[in-house]
């Protein structure tokens, strides 16, 4: 059941926060904040038994702001999926003005040659929120891999035909949604809960495997139901996930290292461009 009364307190920043990000609107209004994760909920690289390793990329996560590129090919995406005969329509609007706490981003070895990440999000709107507009919350996500689960890329989260596809473009079914609505965890209070733990397996080594994963707060106007949905900011984060070659004999020393300097430079080459983004709109799709 949902709660019908909410509590707000003041969030005291603790030392060992790695990041703090205010991200300021054209006309100089405070948008979304956010803030964390502390140390010891931050895992910037994992590796395994093999020489298989993972690294969070972007790291730390990328603010999309409201209107941005990613949020216009978020609405572009949905209109093509949900729009028209469909009953759906997705407009672009402003920023907001709360809190999204980043718990938890780890990467993360989660079996042998299988590698991703994992993501805990709490999203706390301000005292003069209306009950009545948070429960209109959801989030929203789409996904930019080199090995996409269907047979397109970008895609939204989750795709057609996954299990926990509802015919809906959110996140979370409506169960689910209730579920991560308006609670409390050992983090803390939240009126939007988000988790996602995304991986990706090696059938063949060498191989390597890019996933980056754009996390938006929409507002559903009815409730979940068929209707307009406005999209507005959130964030970027996800993984690069290297396979490593077998042990080589020694004869092949030499083509070894070629393929790991071309990886080395593919992943300082996807590590510089998502700085580039970052600094020129946000945006790393």
């Amino acid at each position: 059941m949902k709660k019908q009364m909410r509590i707000f307190s003041r969030c005291i920043l603790p030392p060992s926060a790695i990041y703090v990000v205010f991200a300021l609107a054209v006309n100089c209004r405070a948008n979304l904040v956010i803030i964390g994760p502390q140390s010891s909920e931050h895992n910037p690289i994992a590796h395994g038994s093999d020489g298989d390793f993972v690294v969070l990329a972007p790291d730390p996560v990328i603010y999309q702001p409201a209107g941005g590129s990613s949020a216009q090919l978020l609405k572009l995406m949905l209109d093509g999926e949900f729009g028209g005969s469909r009953g759906w329509s997705f407009t672009i609007g402003s920023a907001l003005n709360g809190t999204l706490n980043i718990d938890h981003y780890y990467a993360q070895m989660f079996l042998e040659h299988t590698g991703g990440a994992e993501l805990f999000a709490r999203y706390n709107g301000t005292p003069s929120d209306n009950f009545s507009d948070l429960e209109k919350l959801r989030w929203i996500q789409l996904i930019d891999t080199n090995d996409p689960i269907g047979p397109f890329n970008p895609s939204l989260d989750p795709p057609p035909g996954d299990i926990n596809f509802d015919d809906r473009p959110f996140y979370y079914t409506e169960a689910d949604q209730t579920a991560n609505s308006f609670g409390t965890n050992k983090f803390g209070d939240y009126d939007l809960f988000f988790h996602d733990r995304p991986r990706r397996t090696a059938e063949d080594h060498p191989d390597f495997f890019r996933f980056r994963a754009t996390l938006f707060l929409v507002t559903s106007d009815l409730d979940g139901g068929r209707g307009n949905v406005t999209i507005h900011d959130g964030i970027t984060w996800g993984f690069d996930f290297v396979a490593a070659p077998p042990v080589p004999e020694l004869g092949s020393w030499i083509t070894t290292g070629i393929w790991f300097g071309s990886i080395l430079a593919l992943f300082v080459w996807r590590r510089v461009l998502d700085g580039r983004l970052d600094v020129k709109q946000g945006d790393s799709l």
